[in-house]
């Protein structure tokens, strides 16, 4: 049994003061000092104690069915003292002798219910705060007891708790013997007790419950003890202790509150003693910053700085963070060790600096490395141009030494022509190489435009060409290279004997196609080594150079 606290202390103090004083009460009224007032006084005080402690009750357990299992109880004894009294100070037995008796029949509600509600009590510990034992838990326990009762408020009918002497002209509570009916009622409040004990020993998970249920059993042990001494018609014992009512709800006041006590029923109390003990650094405050309630391992704090902590939180030595949180009438405060947190945040802005510093280099890096992509990527489109257009440009250099040494004019006019035709080649050449660099596609007109320009210069040397145009979808890299040297090449092939040139570019649903148009037919023939989709025939004196590409890919 845990030591009770302050307030516990001071309600038994006060509680067994009452009962003495009750008791002297009792012995005066005995004497015939004042009988009815004092025997009023005293059951007003005992109606006191147990209103008292079924109002606590209220307050202290936490289980709903228990605490109203154990308040039903509470509610009971006050209803004892309230029938007793009115049987021995209110109602007179000679003019109500009738209405005495099933007073006195009534005491068996509180003796029956009470040890039967103790029952309940045990099995409904240790459940959610919401549940509720079932029928098929109360029944058996509810009927037994409810057929007590009937037997009792009944015994007119049949004798079988109370015999009264046949010839007796009024039946009282002053001449009677015990049936076998009584003796089960007996036996049932004693069975209630035990299965009450052996649920909650049952139940208990607390270290040292079999040492601590002894303590349960002394009212119970005391009350069985008092039930023998008493029906076994000791005088001297009756005359000492006669008050059946008291020393049954005290007993069992006592057993249920022991229990409480023992933890064996759960209750709210004793938070002054767990605040103290809980190893949450924690502190309570009224209004005016005096510490009520303070935990052992909590740092002592200024009102300066509880005041601080009110508006942000604030840091203590040690790494300890004090925070605050507002409470009615007052204040919380609760002190956080944020030591290993903090050396963590250290480390993680260490962390950072280097990674800020390994970043910079990075992102160094990252530039020399795009550079070096883009210097790459430069190389290959530069080695890819110059692979393609080599031979075009050694031919544009030939023909610039050879312009040097004329003297002739129509031959430097004929080599000019020539050297813009292979300069238009070389540059539009190069630009659908680094048009078509990502995409690996030139959109329709560029090669358009680069058939025309040519078709230009040759114009403005005197040779007559025209361009058929028609090709509207994109075309890929390879195809629009391949067309325009196939277009080159036999420009070049053709050139010493061209007189004027027709180009037309077409398509269909599944193939591109190119087709020059000439005079010229012998060095024409070449195209078909150099070109395997190409062919040149001749029809009529004109020479017909066609190259064909499928939609679905290139040919090299």
């Amino acid at each position: 049994m845990t030591k009770p606290d302050r307030r516990t202390r001071i309600a038994l103090i006060v509680t067994v003061t009452l009962v003495v004083f009750a008791y002297v009460l009792r012995a005066l009224g005995m004497c015939d000092f004042y009988s009815h007032e004092v025997g009023v006084a005293r059951s007003f005080i005992y109606i006191g104690i147990f209103t008292a402690w079924g109002l606590s009750l209220r307050n202290r357990i936490i289980q709903t069915q228990v605490r109203r299992y154990m308040t039903a109880a509470a509610v009971l004894m006050v209803f004892w003292f309230v029938v007793r009294t009115l049987k021995y100070n209110f109602i007179p037995v000679a003019s109500h002798p009738d209405l005495v008796r099933y007073i006195w029949y009534m005491y068996y509600l509180p003796m029956i219910f009470i040890p039967t509600l103790a029952v309940l009590i045990a099995l409904s510990i240790g459940r959610p705060d919401g549940y509720r034992l079932t029928l098929g838990t109360t029944a058996p326990l509810y009927f037994p007891a409810g057929a007590l009762l009937l037997m009792v408020i009944t015994n007119d009918l049949h004798q079988k708790v109370f015999i009264f002497p046949p010839d007796a002209e009024v039946w009282t509570d002053k001449d009677y013997g015990y049936g076998k009916a009584y003796y089960i009622v007996f036996a049932w409040i004693l069975l209630c007790a035990v299965l009450t004990l052996a649920v909650l020993y049952g139940k208990c998970r607390i270290p040292g419950s079999r040492r601590r249920i002894m303590f349960p059993c002394i009212p119970i042990v005391v009350l069985l003890l008092y039930c023998i001494l008493y029906y076994a018609g000791v005088e001297w014992f009756r005359f000492i202790a006669g008050d059946t009512t008291t020393f049954f709800c005290l007993s069992y006041a006592a057993y249920l509150e022991i229990c409480i006590q023992c933890r064996f029923i759960q209750s709210n109390t004793r938070y002054r003693q767990l605040f103290d003990a809980s190893t949450v650094k924690a502190q309570i405050t009224d209004d005016k910053y005096q510490i009520l309630l303070s935990s052992r391992a909590s740092q002592t704090v200024s009102t300066q700085l509880l005041m601080d902590a009110d508006k942000n939180p604030v840091m203590l030595e040690g790494g300890i963070r004090l925070c605050s949180a507002p409470i009615h009438k007052g204040h919380f405060y609760w002190q956080e060790d944020v030591s290993k947190l903090l050396s963590v945040l250290e480390e993680l802005s260490s962390t950072r600096e280097e990674l800020q510093e390994y970043g910079v280099l990075l992102r160094e890096e990252n530039k020399q490395k795009q550079r070096h992509r883009r210097l790459e990527e430069q190389k290959r489109l530069f080695e890819t141009v110059q692979k393609i257009i080599s031979p075009s440009a050694e031919h544009l250099m030939e023909l610039l030494e050879e312009l040097k040494k004329t003297d002739d004019k129509d031959k430097a006019r004929e080599l000019q022509g020539r050297i813009c035709v292979i300069g238009a080649y070389i540059k539009r050449r190069s630009n659908i190489v680094f048009l078509a660099d990502k995409s690996r596609e030139v959109a329709a007109e560029e090669l358009a435009l680069c058939l025309r320009e040519s078709i230009s210069y040759l114009q403005q040397v005197g040779i007559p060409c025209a361009l058929n145009y028609t090709i509207q979808s994109k075309i890929g890299d390879k195809t629009a290279g391949m067309f325009y040297d196939f277009f080159e090449t036999a420009l070049e092939r053709a050139w010493e004997k061209i007189s004027q040139m027709n180009v037309v570019a077409t398509e269909n649903e599944t193939s591109l196609r190119i087709t020059i148009m000439t005079e010229y037919t012998y060095k024409l023939r070449e195209l078909e080594k150099i070109f395997p989709c190409s062919s040149v025939e001749e029809d009529e004196g004109v020479c017909y150079c066609t190259l064909t590409v499928p939609k679905e890919g290139e040919r090299p």
